[in-house]
C-alpha cells in the first residue's frame, strides 16, 4: 500500500502541532502522557514524523490539555489557542 504524498505531509504537519501545542504548555513528554493517559513513549511516537497519530479520543484530550482547540490540532484551520484559555 503506497501513502499518497499529501497523507504524509498531514501526518508531519499533525506531529508538528503536537509538538507546538505541548511546549507552548511548557510540559514534556511524560507530563502531557500523564496527564493524557498513555505512556510516555505514546507522547513522543505522535511528534515524531513517522510516528502513531493518536485518535481523536486522544487529540481531544491533547487540546484540553495544552489549551489549543481541537480544531487547530487535528487540522491546523481556525484558531489556535481556546477562548479563555490562560496557556
Amino acid at each position: 500500500m503506497q501513502i499518497s504524498s499529501s497523507a504524509v505531509d498531514e501526518r508531519l504537519r499533525l506531529a508538528d502541532r503536537v509538538r507546538l501545542a505541548r511546549r507552548a504548555a511548557k510540559l514534556t513528554q511524560t507530563a502531557l502522557a500523564k496527564q493524557v493517559g498513555v505512556t510516555p513513549s505514546a507522547a513522543a511516537q505522535w511528534e515524531h514524523p513517522n510516528g502513531t497519530s493518536p485518535g481523536i479520543p486522544r487529540l481531544q484530550a491533547v487540546a484540553a490539555a495544552t489549551g489549543v482547540t481541537f480544531d487547530w490540532l487535528a487540522t491546523g484551520r481556525g484558531d489556535k489557542r481556546r477562548r479563555g484559555s490562560a496557556k
